[in-house]
């Protein structure tokens, strides 16, 4: 009677295989990247995989076959890992950065799923009408699945039918933009600057469509669910600095007027003997926390004219725009061109109002 094969011994060949059928479609994928479909070689990718051809043909089956399952490794990954790394937040704006991180971090990777249905590049893949289904599904569930997320939570009342899945569309042409630019400058720049960047323009082009800005919650919560507070002394003179600077700046400073005027028109104005002790006020001395570093931050909040000092900050600066108002406690956000840096209110070092200082 015949022995039976070692069931052990059987499990190491299955796991040996299944390695080797890793390290092939990781070799593929990163040749199919550098080379494209037309130019990569089954020879090239046995080198880089440290096979044989055959060893290729045996496992995968032909170039063909290789690419397929290389597609399909990257779509079924995003699908995963925006189910369990994106979805999963608590906010839209989360979210989007989580998405964003993720798309550039991996975005090579990606790339090769992606451009199939940016450009249909034919030097880069192959016949785009021989694609197995399954690589269309998994695209169209992608963007799917993020309009239906964007539905929920920037629609709760909702909204037209076709406008989620086209936001996660925008979304992804953002992302694929921006990194082309990024190729061609040969600039590097931090992934979470990047990621707050693309997240901050994106939702800031949003707004400008279907009245997104006035449902949706991917408006920093720091900056809208909080009541600032400012003293009428400090409204009149602030009123009476946006005026001047509007007549005599010529433009130079109108996005910081506007964001001033902003935060004026939204804050809660009480008499000076009323301002509670920990609202930063105009010449408030403050520990400011940097949230992203750790790093503790301590600047007064002054006039232009005042501002002769590294920690003396300009209520025309964006940061002493953003700051304006808020309590000990407050977590504020400050957008700057490439960066997005977000602060906690630590310490009130001196308020004029509290010292009974009220002519300052």
């Amino acid at each position: 009677m015949p022995s039976l094969p070692n069931p052990p011994s059987l499990s190491r060949k299955r796991k040996v295989r299944e390695q080797t059928r890793e390290e092939i479609l990781q070799a593929a994928g990163r040749i199919f990247r550098a080379k494209g479909f037309h130019s990569a070689t089954a020879e090239e990718i046995a080198r880089e995989a440290g096979v044989e051809v055959g060893t290729i043909y045996n496992i995968i089956g032909s170039k063909e076959q290789l690419y397929f399952q290389v597609i399909l490794g990257i779509a079924r990954d995003l699908l995963k890992r925006l189910d369990e790394d994106v979805l999963t937040q608590e906010s839209a704006e989360e979210a989007i950065e989580r998405l964003i991180h993720l798309r550039i971090a991996e975005y090579e990777r990606y790339q090769l799923f992606f451009h199939l249905f940016y450009n249909r590049f034919p030097a880069q893949s192959r016949d785009f009408n021989q694609l197995p289904q399954e690589v269309f599904d998994s695209y169209y569930n992608y963007l799917t699945r993020l309009g239906e997320f964007f539905q929920r939570a920037i629609f709760p009342e909702g909204s037209p039918e076709y406008y989620p899945f086209y936001l996660a569309l925008s979304l992804e042409g953002f992302i694929h933009a921006f990194m082309g630019l990024e190729a061609y400058t040969e600039q590097t720049r931090p992934l979470a600057r990047i990621s707050r960047f693309i997240k901050r323009m994106w939702i800031e082009s949003m707004q400008l469509k279907e009245g997104m800005d006035k449902k949706s919650p991917v408006i920093s919560k720091d900056a809208g669910s909080r009541q600032i507070h400012i003293t009428r002394y400090d409204l009149a003179r602030l009123t009476d600095l946006i005026l001047v600077y509007r007549s005599f700046s010529q433009g130079y400073s109108d996005q910081h007027l506007k964001n001033l005027a902003k935060e004026l028109n939204r804050a809660k104005v009480v008499p000076s003997r009323a301002i509670p002790p920990d609202v930063i006020t105009m010449n408030s001395r403050v520990c400011l926390l940097d949230l992203d570093t750790g790093e503790r931050l301590i600047v007064s909040v002054v006039f232009p004219a005042d501002a002769t000092r590294p920690d003396q900050i300009s209520v025309l600066d964006p940061l002493g725009t953003a700051m304006l108002g808020y309590r000990v406690g407050d977590n504020f956000t400050v957008n700057r061109e490439w960066e997005e840096k977000r602060y906690r209110v630590d310490e009130m070092l001196y308020q004029p109002e509290a010292a009974g200082d009220f002519h300052l």
